[in-house]
């Protein structure tokens, strides 16, 4: 009881075949789709992807996904299809690609993350008939931030460039304070020189901070079984060992 996807994942260490399918138990996306996505793969497509064509969902259900997906679309992967995807077929050429990603990873999000170029075809996915998700918005949730967090730096480079707006507005401020001491005169005394010191080390720290999360997420990414480049297939020449 890990999570679908890090139960998935576990499942990769027993492939053993040309290729491999997942498919939720729930049966809401019928299981045809397997067969559509076979007869693709076999005409040479590495991945085939069944793209959601529809959903017969509750409207939060519904509502949820779709805020996902623009969040998806607009900020990570401007080609993740629109209506999002489960089900997929994958050569098992790219099997070790999936096997050594992180903890926290996402297929869906991997195939795109790895920068590989899938074929789609549609589905409409079915009502559910049989029992109860308990897939709840809580875990939904953790889904989004583990997601997030693990293939992009987006929420990092945003608390930096606040970070970094804010300490740049609070060195202005305390110049403006110290114009308008040497211009107007203090009726306050120290209250110059408290203010700017506080604008001054605010600055530094919120800068800090900033610079602080950057190392930090840089290490994290470092430590993720992550690749950092996709080699489909080495081309030799006739001469031997020559690349």
């Amino acid at each position: 009881n890990i999570g679908s996807w890090k139960s998935i994942k576990s499942a990769l260490k027993y492939v053993n075949g040309d290729a491999f399918v997942f498919l939720a138990a729930d049966r809401q996306d019928p299981i045809e789709v397997v067969s559509k996505l076979i007869f693709e793969w076999k005409k040479g497509e590495n991945i085939v992807i069944a793209e959601r064509k529809n959903r017969v969902d509750t409207f939060m259900s519904k509502a949820f996904a779709n805020l996902f997906l623009f969040i998806v679309r607009n900020f990570f992967f401007e080609k993740f299809p629109k209506n999002g995807f489960d089900i997929s077929i994958i050569d098992s050429k790219y099997l070790e690609f999936f096997r050594q990603s992180s903890g926290n990873y996402y297929i869906p999000f991997h195939i795109f993350w790895l920068g590989l170029k899938p074929k789609s075809i549609e589905y409409i996915r079915e009502k559910r008939d049989y029992g109860k998700s308990r897939f709840t918005f809580k875990k939904k949730l953790d889904l989004v931030f583990d997601i997030f967090f693990s293939y992009s730096k987006i929420p990092v480079r945003i608390f930096i460039y606040i970070g970094f707006f804010v300490s740049f507005l609070s060195f202005l401020y305390g110049i403006n304070s110290i114009i308008l001491k040497l211009i107007y005169g203090n009726p306050v005394p120290g209250f110059t020189t408290i203010v700017v010191m506080l604008s001054f080390f605010s600055g530094i720290l919120i800068c800090g901070l900033g610079l602080l999360l950057e190392f930090v997420s840089r290490i994290y990414t470092k430590n993720q079984n992550t690749n950092e480049s996709v080699i489909i297939e080495i081309i030799r020449t006739k001469e031997k060992d020559n690349l």
